[in-house]
């Protein structure tokens, strides 16, 4: 569940280092990453009003990321509107994950039905994406 690594990591340590299934490790990579979209999907409009209350370099931070984020993919989503959620999450690359999927939907402003399954949508291709990745290098190499 952390932000930069997200299933990304998770899948690869769980199959190769823990040598779990990859069915298990999957569903628990996906489920875990499922939840910590929607909560951050529910909870960003209060965490947001909490950093711009602040006086400090939280304020600062999160001014600097939320204008960051809105610059970089302001563009993307004017053109591809909703879906290029889906195709920012699903890109297993750090940083492109549930994570900052919840933020560009924040920023975006789009409601929590139409944000949710998307970025979900978008974990489940990544995991996917991944979960291949994996059973290819365990074939090449092992």
């Amino acid at each position: 569940m952390l932000p930069i690594f997200e299933l990304r990591g998770a899948i690869p340590i769980g199959f190769f280092y823990y040598k779990l299934s990859l069915w298990k490790v999957f569903f628990l990579a996906i489920s875990g990453n499922i939840l910590i979209a929607f909560i951050l999907l529910l909870f960003l409009e209060k965490i947001s009003l909490f950093f711009k209350k602040q006086k400090n370099f939280l304020k600062i931070f999160w001014d600097l990321l939320l204008n960051h984020y809105y610059l970089k993919h302001k563009k993307t989503i004017e053109i591809l509107g909703a879906i290029a959620l889906v195709m920012f999450v699903a890109i297993p690359l750090p940083f492109t994950g549930a994570w900052s999927g919840a933020l560009i939907a924040f920023i975006f402003n789009l409601p929590f039905k139409k944000s949710f399954p998307l970025i979900s949508l978008g974990i489940i291709l990544a995991g996917i994406l991944v979960s291949l990745s994996c059973l290819g290098i365990k074939i090449f190499f092992f």
